[in-house]
This record gives C-alpha cells, sequence and structure tokens, in this order.
C-alpha cells in the first residue's frame, strides 16, 4: 500500500514539476496554501541546515526509509535510506558548499502530505568553489510519526552561468 501511494504521490510531484516549468506559473498561486508553505518552509529550513554540515546520514534521515532522490546530471535514482546517502556523499565530494532553497508553491495533497517546488542553488566551495548547479526542484513531503520527511526530490538544473562549470 505504501508504495502504491508513493508511486501516486511522485507521478503527482512530477506533474506538479512540469506544469511549474511554464514561466510564472507556479508564481500565480504562490499564497493559495500557506499552511502548506509553512510545512514545506520548515521542511526546507532542515535540510539546508543539515546541509551545511555536509552529513550525508543526516541527510537520508529526513527521508522517509524508502524515499526516492533523483540527484541531478543523470546520476542513478536513489531509493531507500541507504541509497540516498551514498548520493548525498558523492555529491558533497563533486561540489560540496552551501545550498540554498526558495519555496516557489506548495500544494496539500490530502492532511499528510505536500508537493512543493523550490528554486535551489548549490555554490561548492575549496577545490570545488568553480562548481554551481541550481534549478527547481518538486519536493514531495508526508507527515509521519516522526514529523514531515521527503518522499521525494526530483530537481530540474539549468546550465551554469557563464564561466562557471558544472
Amino acid at each position: 500500500m505504501l508504495a502504491k501511494k508513493t508511486l501516486l504521490i511522485s507521478a503527482i510531484t512530477l506533474s506538479v514539476l512540469a506544469y511549474s516549468s511554464v514561466p510564472g506559473i507556479a508564481e500565480q498561486g504562490a499564497d493559495e496554501h500557506p499552511e502548506a508553505r509553512k510545512v514545506a518552509q520548515s521542511v526546507a529550513e532542515s535540510y539546508m541546515t543539515t546541509y551545511d554540515k555536509h552529513d550525508p546520514k543526516a541527510i537520508s534521515m529526513l527521508f522517509v526509509p524508502d524515499g526516492v532522490f533523483l540527484p541531478p546530471n543523470g546520476a542513478p535514482v536513489a531509493q531507500g535510506r541507504d541509497a540516498i546517502e551514498r548520493s548525498w556523499a558523492a555529491l558533497f565530494k563533486n561540489v560540496g558548499g552551501h545550498e540554498s532553497l526558495i519555496i516557489k508553491d506548495a500544494i496539500p495533497i490530502g492532511n499528510d502530505a505536500v508537493v512543493a517546488i523550490t528554486e535551489f542553488k548549490i555554490v561548492g566551495d575549496g577545490q570545488n568553489s568553480n562548481k554551481i548547479l541550481s534549478g527547481r526542484a518538486a519536493i514531495t513531503l508526508t507527515k509521519t510519526p516522526e514529523g514531515w520527511r521527503y518522499v521525494s526530490i526530483v530537481p530540474q538544473t539549468q546550465p551554469p552561468p557563464s564561466g562557471a562549470t558544472k
């Protein structure tokens, strides 16, 4: 049952991400769901704090046990906390730095799920200071006994700014 629910929510997430790719559409309904936005903002803030610690295990614990991360740039899909931890370890090694997120829209799906569209920017540091990843991501959140957790994160990267490398 959980796998079926996760699949349905992921399909909705992909649809929202495709829909939000049209300029201006996500911003049109940005204040229609303040409670969903509050949930998404709270989870995003926890995520950014965890990201700044460069702790892939802590990132993986922000997901439900069978959560899904679709890494940017064609890396394999990571499903489950162990795979998500490995994926983030690679991201920290290859880019590191600091990530910022802006919630562009948040849509409630019943009482225990939220789909949000974010804009993200990761600026590398140290040997990766010339690397920048930016774009939009569709995130799916679900309410669990431990609090709100990621079901999936599906980013779409944009080309790097001129002069930067990916």
